[in-house]
């Protein structure tokens, strides 16, 4: 059987180490227990299973790579079957980050915001983070990560 694809954008956090220009988040703060972060995702496989979707989840917040959970939602979805991305400002990516995302068998892609030369990235999300963003880049590519 041929499914279609359903993809769900998750903020998995509110909680950000940037405070962009364009940014409509308005809280940054709060993160969801595990618990109920698990509860989320169970719905969303039953939600899929019934209605006959191939689910896709893109993980994002505020910043998803600040979140203490987020590693344990990638392997739900690993342990599930179901494919995932990871949408980021790439500044928080590090060596040892991306090794642990080159583990993973389901991880789609890494989608990095970009704003535009160095000049205007800068303008926009703080001095220093468009060198900061395209390091992470840099190394996702080198482990052989999908990245946007």
């Amino acid at each position: 059987m041929n499914r279609k694809k359903h993809v769900l954008q998750w903020h998995i956090i509110h909680r950000c180490n940037l405070r962009c220009r364009q940014c409509y988040q308005e809280e940054y703060q709060s993160e969801s227990s595990l618990e109920n972060l698990k509860k989320i995702f169970y719905q969303y496989i039953n939600f899929c299973t019934e209605h006959h979707f191939k689910g896709h989840i893109n993980f994002t917040g505020g910043e998803p790579f600040l979140s203490e959970n987020l590693f344990s939602l990638l392997r739900l979805c690993e342990d599930s079957g179901i494919t995932y991305g990871i949408l980021t400002n790439g500044t928080l990516l590090d060596k040892e980050t991306v090794q642990k995302l080159s583990a993973l068998k389901k991880l789609s892609f890494v989608q990095v915001s970009i704003d535009g030369s160095r000049k205007v990235h800068d303008k926009v999300r703080g001095q220093g983070n468009f060198k900061k963003a395209f390091y992470g880049l840099k190394l996702l590519k080198r482990a052989g990560i999908q990245t946007m």
